[in-house]
């Protein structure tokens, strides 16, 4: 099984709230450590540290999905919002600073989920890409989209009626 909707229980999950609340319990604890050891650390490491996470968070989420994205102009672009002053600056990247803004509002931004915020977060992700992107960005799809996955031996269509184009 490699999706969730592959799931033979897709979409119809029974848990045990005991075991969830055993790992939520083990988390509390294990965050309680981490947060001890942080504050031993000065806040520009933290910042720094921040920063790589979410440089890292970023690249690995383009690879998932085969795509791919230059680290350093992420962290760059990471760094620039967080004012952490860089000792050699990336070559500027104006996608990667979309991104950054993109995951800073998935991240930071605890306003509920509008509209308008999710198609912004899809122009920021399509509007400064270069090459093949969307014809309409930031907005509803009218009609179906159908992707081509190849693997060399067979290929897949799947046709995806969504929200965004």
């Amino acid at each position: 099984m490699h999706t969730i909707w592959e799931n033979p229980d897709w979409s119809c999950y029974v848990f045990d709230e005991q075991v969830v609340v055993r790992a939520y319990d083990a988390y509390l604890i294990q965050k309680q450590v981490t947060d001890i050891v942080f504050g031993f650390l000065d806040s520009d490491m933290r910042i720094r540290m921040h920063a790589q996470s979410l440089s890292e968070e970023i690249q690995s989420s383009f690879e998932i999905e085969g795509e791919s994205i230059a680290y350093e102009s992420v962290f760059s672009s990471i760094c620039k919002k967080l004012d952490v002053h860089l000792e050699q600056g990336a070559k500027s990247d104006r996608y990667a600073e979309s991104i950054a803004s993109l995951a800073f509002d998935a991240t930071d931004n605890l306003e509920t989920m509008t509209e308008t915020r999710i198609m912004g977060g899809h122009s920021l992700l399509f509007s400064s890409l270069a090459g093949l992107k969307p014809k309409r960005i930031g907005e509803y799809r009218d009609a179906p989209v159908y992707i081509n996955r190849g693997n060399g031996v067979s290929t897949q269509r799947l046709s995806v009626k969504g929200f965004l184009p």
